[in-house]
């Protein structure tokens, strides 16, 4: 099993591609069970137990196809750019800016609680993070939750 896929997710946008998605997850050492990649708009992948899966959502760290062929071929090896700032969490936790640096073993390499380029100059302690994206990532609320906060039994979202 490669562990550097562990946390790692590919949007399927067609059956072929799916296919190739799966065929590829197995090849690494994963147990892709009876799965035959059919499922368009789902994520495949592995999650943070090396199980692979479909989620109808992200769950983890998004790749394409080429990205993830390229991470497994890089077992172990470091990868650095400059100073970036990004959304990073881990598990449920709300997601913070974060100042990054690189990424090594399927985790983000961040300045310890430098949130702004500025803060990461006089840093000198590293955290990882195994999810990151450069965009906030949206939060996700249920029907059901959205009528507790607003203090209501039922409603309807216009537009």
């Amino acid at each position: 099993m490669n562990k550097k896929l562990i946390n790692t997710q590919i949007l399927c946008t067609s059956k072929e591609q799916g296919a190739e998605i799966v065929k590829f997850y197995k090849e690494q050492g994963f147990d892709t069970k009876e799965s035959i990649g059919h499922l368009v708009d789902f994520y495949y992948g592995v999650n943070e137990n090396g199980f692979f899966d479909v989620w109808s959502y992200s769950r983890s760290t998004i790749l394409t196809l080429p990205e993830a062929k390229a991470l497994a071929s890089d077992e172990g090896q470091a990868e650095f750019w400059p100073d970036k700032v990004m959304w990073v969490w881990e598990g449920l936790l709300k997601p913070e800016p974060r100042v990054t640096f690189g990424k090594k073993n399927n985790k983000w390499l961040a300045w310890s609680s430098a949130d702004n380029l500025d803060d990461a100059k006089n840093i000198m302690y590293t955290n990882s993070w195994p999810y990151a994206s450069e965009t906030k990532p949206l939060p996700k609320f249920t029907k059901k939750e959205i009528a507790e906060k607003l203090g209501v039994e039922d409603f309807e979202i216009e537009g």
